[in-house]
């Protein structure tokens, strides 16, 4: 022991508090993988004794790594990580316990798989837990690789190994990925629970398994989760249905909507062709009006021009009688009253065909 920590042990003492059960984390370490399992139990002052001693130094760490090589089960590395999960929650010490405990884990020959060594490291790429756990559960624990000298796992051994193999994984995963508690107890159902249930093939079996079961707080938990599971499906279905009902009020709504801009389209239609008939209508009597007056003015061109040539005429002969010697100046004068006559009978006439 260190000078520093029995100065720390002895001021402990000296306070008046209950002397630390572990001074060292080595000392819990200790016990955890020592012969004979125990229930592992913290109190503040071993938390205090421990934060105040040194880390584990390397030869001191290879010793205990060892050492915990025997737990073959990975029931007792379970236990510590358990106590970790409680007990060393945002402590210093925790950091300490997850280095130990992955390498115990890396060696152990349950965690060879890539897929889990990636999980250990947390690395970025590594697999995703679905993955991992799959890895995990897939191996024949019965069979499993030990080193030279070690005898294979009895069958209640591989069981045990399988149950604290997967524990351990959860309990990572929830210290490193920071899985929920309830996503931890659905990978359970699916791994354990589930299996387990259905093997209880009978009524008096499965009565028989309810009257005997033993960790009531276990079960009390799984079946709160399941009843908040189930209260937040009856939320979530009573909010769908509350959505249903408003879309379907909405749908109604927008179909009255629909409807109406229907009938609005249809009006706009119809109105639409009778104005394209109207239109074809004064567009086809503007061609008609267009072809009398065009038929009207043809009429007209040809009076006036036959008009102004018999007036010319008039005018000519009586010029050309104005300049014979001597001049005949009464054909001169008879024509021009006649052609004045007939140009005003022309005008007077073309004047009653405008009014």
């Amino acid at each position: 022991m260190t000078q520093s920590h029995e100065r720390s042990a002895v001021k402990i003492r000296l306070d008046g508090s209950k002397p630390p059960r572990f001074n060292t984390l080595a000392d819990l370490l200790r016990l955890t993988y020592g012969s004979k399992r125990k229930r592992l139990a913290l109190a503040k002052s071993d938390l205090r004794a421990m934060q105040a001693a040194p880390k584990l130094e390397a030869d001191e760490r290879h010793d205990l790594l060892r050492l915990a090589s025997s737990d073959r089960t990975l029931e007792r590395t379970r236990d510590l990580l358990l106590l970790s999960a409680e007990k060393f929650v945002h402590h210093p010490l925790a950091v300490q316990v997850k280095d130990f405990v992955r390498e115990v884990l890396r060696n152990h020959p349950a965690y060879q798989s890539l897929s889990l060594q990636g999980v250990l490291d947390n690395l970025p790429e590594a697999s995703s837990i679905d993955i991992a756990l799959a890895a995990l559960t897939g191996q024949p624990f019965a069979h499993l690789q030990w080193p030279t000298g070690a005898s294979p796992l009895k069958k209640r051994e591989a069981e045990s190994l399988r149950l604290a193999a997967v524990h351990c994984l959860l309990i990572w995963l929830r210290e490193t990925r920071g899985i929920s508690l309830e996503r931890i107890q659905r990978l359970l159902h699916s791994s354990f629970w589930k299996q387990a249930a259905a093997r209880q093939k009978s009524d008096g079996k499965i009565l028989r398994t309810l009257i005997l079961a033993r960790d009531g707080d276990a079960l009390g938990l799984a079946c709160l989760a399941f009843e908040e599971n189930i209260r937040e499906k009856s939320r979530d279905a009573d909010a769908a249905r509350g959505a249903e009902e408003r879309a379907r009020i909405r749908a109604e709504h927008l179909h009255c909507e629909l409807q109406e801009a229907s009938a609005l389209l249809e009006a706009e239609r119809s109105r639409n062709i009778a104005l394209h008939k109207e239109m074809e209508h004064e567009r086809r009597q503007h061609e008609d009006e267009k072809a009398h007056l065009r038929n009207d003015y043809e009429v007209l061109r040809g009076r006036i021009l036959r008009r102004l040539r018999q007036e010319v005429s008039l005018l000519d002969e009586g010029l050309h009688a104005l300049r014979k010697q001597p001049p005949k100046v009464h054909v001169m004068d008879d024509h021009a009253e006649r052609a004045i006559d007939g140009l005003k009978n022309e005008i007077e006439r073309i004047k009653g065909e405008v009014e």
